[in-house]
């Protein structure tokens, strides 16, 4: 195990956050991670624990590791110009003066925490904060070679800053949870704290993937089993005897984590959401609360696979039920980052192939769970999407498409359209059709009969025009059209389609559709409308009416407004 976990974690969670595109393009986000998630593939630092819960929550932490450390610059005089500054009165004596209290302050305020969490031997040296050290190393240096841009207070403003860094750097789970007790507890903003300490709980985690704590684990396994171990560890260490294990123990359990042992007769450490939320109660938002329950929900083992693709596609339904019933608009934001990454492992595997066996068609435990979720929650957002993607999948005789591996997650429809959105004015995928239109849609090809298309709604007859286009059957696009607007005939129409006119780009970045309403008239929809992921204009696909069945405007794409 590489002994520098803390630092490679920063390090990851940092990227997260650099990699991410502005908060809208929720597409892009969830590519960004199954980008990230294609590089590390076969890096063996990916498959840890975190692994899983990163998938979950590396959105949600890289935003708080900026928020929370690196919101400004440990340098608070780095983009001062010296035209700007008093100059002349810091020496360079004076600057290492100051930062070898800040450096004695550090490792004192290590101490402090190797203390608390038992890791106070010799024979355990686990660096914990190495970047953040590294960056006061950096500023020490930055300011010995621009000391004319320094005054006496502008260097006490960097001591304090750094030492401030430093405070929040050495907060333990345990010491957050304090806070949310403590009389002063209106002094911090919304959310604030419950952000503080999911960050804590996930830095200070990795402690116990280090070598020196996995070593002593591995000593005491040679003795019993990795049950019996987990169960002692888990009750702050009694029956060990090994003074540092049952220090380590009492640690571990005092700031919210608890082991298992897993298949390989190993031991490894889970964060134990529900006790933390247990210690937060009442002085908490309830959201917050049923967050970190759901939080709890254990679907990988310790190498980060999915234990049961059945009860991730029950997980991704409870998701559903009950983000309906938050109110707290933060912590929906975070459950969305949370189910986004689940989903997106259920239909594409935390890599491309892994739900599709060695000869590329998809695994029968994974078929099981996809009729599953179809067939007992029809009703849901979520099992209507994975009814089309395997559809789709049905149709291509279950093999993994050219593509798959390129491919956009589409996600249910509640995880992308705002919530002031009525029901039955929100549709998701326009392509690939479901079975029952793809019916409809070969016998009206085939008959040009409009009675066939009465029981569809309009976003319905665009997706008709969307195939019909994808297949290049422009005499059914042409039929689609309604007969009222000034538009060529038939052979004319053809010609000016026969060097292809594919409408592919249209649903570039493409998320949701909404019914699109006349401005006079707020009951009489006109078209629909195209919402993107990349915050590109939306554009209105023009419908109208006439005798009961929806038709295509001519040249029907236009931006509204």
């Amino acid at each position: 195990m590489d002994d520098q976990l803390l630092e490679k974690r920063l390090d990851s969670l940092k990227k997260a956050y650099n990699d991410i595109p502005e908060e809208e393009n929720r597409s892009a986000i969830l590519a960004a991670i199954k980008k990230d998630q294609k590089r590390k593939n076969h890096n063996k630092w990916f498959h840890l624990p975190y692994a899983a819960s990163f998938i979950g929550v590396g959105l949600i932490a890289g935003i708080l590791m900026m928020q929370y450390i690196s919101n400004h610059s440990l340098n608070p005089g780095e983009h001062r110009s010296g035209e700007n500054s008093i100059t002349g009165e810091v020496k360079a004596a004076h600057v290492e003066e100051q930062f070898e209290m800040i450096e004695k302050y550090f490792y004192s305020k290590q101490a402090e925490v190797e203390e608390k969490l038992g890791l106070s031997y010799r024979t355990v040296e686990i660096p914990l904060a190495p970047q953040l050290l590294n960056e006061i190393d950096d500023t020490k240096a930055n300011a010995l070679d621009n000391l004319e841009n320094y005054n006496q207070d502008e260097l006490m403003e960097m001591k304090q800053h750094i030492k401030e860094r430093i405070d929040k750097t050495f907060t333990l789970p345990s010491e957050v949870i304090e806070k949310f007790h403590g009389d002063d507890r209106d002094r911090y903003g919304d959310m604030e704290l419950e952000q503080q300490l999911l960050l804590q709980l996930e830095y200070y985690q990795s402690v116990y993937w280090h070598s020196d704590i996995t070593s002593l684990f591995e000593k005491e396994l040679k003795e019993e089993s990795a049950a019996r171990l987990a169960a002692k560890l888990n009750s702050g260490g009694k029956g060990i005897k090994n003074d540092q294990l049952r220090s380590l123990a009492a640690g571990a359990k005092e700031n919210g984590y608890y082991f298992k042992g897993n298949e390989a007769g190993a031991i490894h450490s889970e964060i134990n959401y529900s006790w933390v939320a247990d210690q937060l109660k009442p002085n908490v938002h309830e959201d917050f609360i049923t967050y970190l329950e759901l939080r709890d929900e254990k679907i990988h083992d310790h190498q980060g696979r999915v234990l049961s693709y059945q009860k991730l596609g029950e997980l991704l339904v409870k998701y559903e039920k009950v983000i309906h019933t938050f109110t707290h608009e933060m912590i929906k934001e975070w459950i969305i980052g949370d189910v986004k990454s689940y989903y997106a492992e259920f239909v594409h595997g935390p890599n491309p192939s892994a739900i599709f066996d060695e000869h590329n068609v998809l695994k029968d435990e994974v078929k099981e769970a996809f009729k599953s979720i179809m067939s007992v929650y029809p009703e849901t957002d979520t099992g209507k999407s994975i009814k089309r993607f395997y559809e789709e999948l049905e149709r291509n005789k279950f093999q993994k498409p050219t593509d798959f591996d390129n491919q956009m997650v589409s996600f249910p429809i509640y995880m992308v359209a705002p919530n002031n959105l009525k029901n039955e004015d929100v549709f998701s995928d326009i392509l690939p059709l479901s079975n029952e239109l793809l019916a409809s849609y070969n016998e009206f090809s085939s008959q040009k009969d409009l009675n066939i298309l009465k029981q569809y709604n309009p976003f319905e007859i665009m997706s008709l025009y969307f195939h019909a286009n994808e297949q290049g059957d422009y005499e059914t696009m042409y039929a689609l059209y309604s007969q009222n607007d000034a538009m060529p005939n038939l052979e004319q129409f053809l010609k000016e389609q026969g060097n292809g006119s594919s409408l592919g780009n249209v649903l570039r970045g493409y998320q949701f559709a909404t019914l699109f309403y006349a401005e006079d008239d707020l009951g009489k929809p006109v078209g629909v409308q195209l919402h993107y992921s990349d915050d590109a204009d939306s554009l209105i696909f023009q419908m109208t009416q006439e005798d009961g069945i929806w038709k295509v405007r001519y040249m029907p794409f236009q931006y509204p407004g």
